[in-house]
């Protein structure tokens, strides 16, 4: 080290007269001292050279230094588990631990039941991924941590690795599926492993955020009974074995209101037939029932009054065609609708009338109405009948009580015309009318019918039960008229028909042919004092066919005409 010299005029530490030891001469030199002259401080005679003062500089760092924490050996913190794999399938063993500072990791392999440890190459952290294989099976496996304060080790944990393991593979997954409320519902799933895996069914209220097993769920068949509460969980199956576990997929239960389970059936039927619809819903409970019905093709619907069973029965009206029926269930959880059903109330097909019979609104106590008497086409070179009339019941009870005029093709050949009036009590067996036969009024002179003649008939039943069948022909000085009592008939309809009379033998009655009557017309129809028939009385036109299935057409279809209509002869027979 060298000490600078002095400066010209600079007060010399060492100079003459002043001791200087030579730790302040390392001092000075090194910076750590300072020589100055004391204030004011003169040299003398005595003292030819100044005193020196000594200053100390600080000697700390410019950088304080802080107190370090004290170390701490390795703390284990996460253990490893034992593992289970097939050869050739992936392992994988994780500790951790604590330290100051933070420790490293080492796993060791044991091959000798934990005896003696060796290093893994390369497995320095705290997860500890390979590939087993077949020879490793019973070997033990650990991680030490160490820092250099000490070292601490796992457990060691065995590896058993067995040809033919494998994890669990999803075979079949539970499906979403909606019952009714209080109906069973069923999840099912499968899985394969080796070992065979358990199954544990878990539910989430909350949209699969969080899951939570059901007790006792341990079957692959999940069955629950369904209330409003569990709407919308949702449902999946954990399998698990040695190797881990895999979850299915997620099912989702849905509890709807009741389900249809019979849906009711369209119809056509003529005017006063019976009409059944039926439907049926499941529910719990049992859910409620309203039909509808709609006038304008399932525009609007509105409740039928006092139909809420599951069948729904009345008699069809001619105003009812083209009506829809609905029948709509309700529970607590909502409703369910049918399908709709569509009633078609068409013409009445039967193989002796043609005209129109009202049906249904009744009982009926009068009918009435105007025809002309149609002069017959007798060319036919065959017998043939026909006859028009007014009547009550018949169309849908065993009596016929009625009045009116026949036209028929007779004599030989069938080729001369005859024209007549009658009326008939059908269904009344005594004697006073003719044990119920046609009772025919022209062998008497005053009651001649020929053809055009205008005839105006009526049927009256009075609430003592005396029917009253009156005749007239515009011709006739007065009108026939009988009062017959009869308790019997149901007065359930009224018609104004053509018809193909039967001829009898004894107990033997056969169908004529039917004469060629052209057009025949009806007026004034009326009923219980109703007039323009055909609406008013919701009735339904009647057509006549050969028989019941053969659809030639003999009479028909009537054409309504205000209150009357109009009836074509088509073919004789």
């Amino acid at each position: 080290m060298q000490i600078p010299r002095c400066r010209a005029g600079c007060a010399q530490p060492w100079a003459a007269g002043a001791h200087v030891g030579p730790l302040a001469l390392l001092a000075a030199a090194s910076g750590l001292l300072a020589f100055s002259t004391a204030a004011g401080a003169r040299p003398t005679a005595a003292h030819p050279t100044a005193v020196p003062v000594v200053r100390l500089r600080s000697v700390a760092s410019k950088r304080e230094t802080q107190r370090k924490p004290a170390g701490k050996t390795p703390q284990i913190t996460a253990q490893p588990t034992p593992a289970y794999a097939a050869p050739g399938t992936a392992v994988r063993f994780t500790a951790t631990a604590t330290g100051r500072p933070k420790p490293t990791a080492q796993w060791q392999i044991s091959t000798d039941h934990g005896a003696r440890w060796r290093n893994v190459r390369g497995a320095r952290k705290s997860s500890f991924s390979f590939i087993a294989v077949a020879h490793q099976d019973d070997d033990r496996f650990r991680a030490v941590f160490k820092n250099r304060h000490g070292k601490a080790h796992t457990h060691g944990v065995l590896l058993t690795v067995v040809a033919g393991y494998a994890k669990p593979v999803i075979q079949a997954e539970p499906q979403s599926t909606t019952v009714v409320l209080g109906a069973a519902a069923s999840f099912t799933a499968a899985a394969a492993g080796d070992p065979t895996p358990t199954v544990q069914w878990q539910l989430s209220d909350d949209a699969g955020t969080t899951w939570s097993d059901l007790t006792g769920a341990t079957q692959t068949t999940l069955t629950l009974t369904t209330t409003a509460a569990i709407n919308g969980y949702e449902y999946r199956a954990i399998f698990t074995n040695v190797l881990g576990a895999t979850d299915t997929t997620v099912a989702t239960l849905t509890i709807s209101g009741p389900v249809i389970t019979g849906q009711p059936q369209s119809e056509d039927v003529a005017t006063g037939d019976p009409v059944s619809l039926t439907a049926a819903a499941s529910g719990s409970p049992e859910p409620s029932v309203q039909w509808q019905v709609s006038v304008n093709h399932g525009v609007s619907w509105t409740n039928v009054s006092g139909a809420t069973a599951t069948t729904y029965s009345f008699s069809a009206f001619a105003s009812q065609n083209l009506n829809e029926y609905e029948a709509v269930f309700t529970d607590a959880l909502g409703t369910a609708t049918t399908e709709p059903a569509i009633l078609g109330v068409g013409y009445a097909l039967t193989s002796n009338w043609s005209g129109y019979a009202a049906v249904g609104g009744g009982p009926y106590t009068s009918v009435s109405g105007t025809w002309s008497v149609q002069s017959v086409n007798c060319t036919q070179a065959s017998n043939s009948s026909s006859s028009q009339w007014v009547g009550i019941d018949g169309a849908s009870s065993a009596t016929v009580e009625q009045t009116g005029t026949y036209s028929n093709c007779a004599g030989p050949g069938g080729t001369t015309q005859t024209y007549g009036a009658w009326y008939e009590m059908l269904g009344d067996d005594s004697m006073n009318v003719n044990y119920g036969a046609q009772v025919d009024l022209t062998p008497s002179s005053a009651y001649p019918v020929t053809a055009d003649d205008t005839i105006t008939a009526s049927v009256i039943v009075s609430s003592s039960d005396q029917w009253t069948l009156t005749i007239d022909d515009s011709k006739w000085m007065h009108p026939f008229s009988t009062v017959i009592p009869w308790s019997g008939p149901a007065e359930a309809s009224a018609e104004w028909i053509v018809e193909r009379p039967e001829t009898c033998t004894g107990n033997q009655c056969t169908l004529t042919s039917l004469a060629d009557f052209g057009t025949a017309m009806f007026t004034s129809a009326t009923a219980d004092s109703t007039s323009g028939m055909i609406g008013a009385l919701d009735s339904t036109p009647v057509e006549m066919i050969r028989s019941g299935t053969d659809s030639t057409l003999l009479a028909g279809p009537p054409a309504p005409a205000g209150s009357g209509f109009t009836d074509s002869w088509q073919a004789s027979s």
